[in-house]
């Protein structure tokens, strides 16, 4: 892969509390700065990848610096 767009795609918002269907306890979601660290790992292992697009994802400052 060389061109990943996932522009427009609210990854850096929190999700809501959510419920699991079948037992009702609540999902975890990532804390702050664990997408960053996510994205970071994905951009290290990556050799291909020339262009991403996360524009208008809502990642704040705190992922941004973990993606570094």
């Amino acid at each position: 892969m060389k061109l990943l767009d996932l522009s427009w795609n609210m990854l850096g918002v929190k999700p809501s509390v959510r419920l699991e269907p079948k037992t009702r306890k609540p999902i975890k979601g990532m804390s702050a700065g664990d997408v960053g660290k996510a994205w970071g790992m994905c951009f290290l292992e990556n050799k291909s990848l020339v262009h991403v697009d996360l524009s208008f994802n809502k990642i704040n400052q705190l992922d941004t610096t973990a993606f570094a």
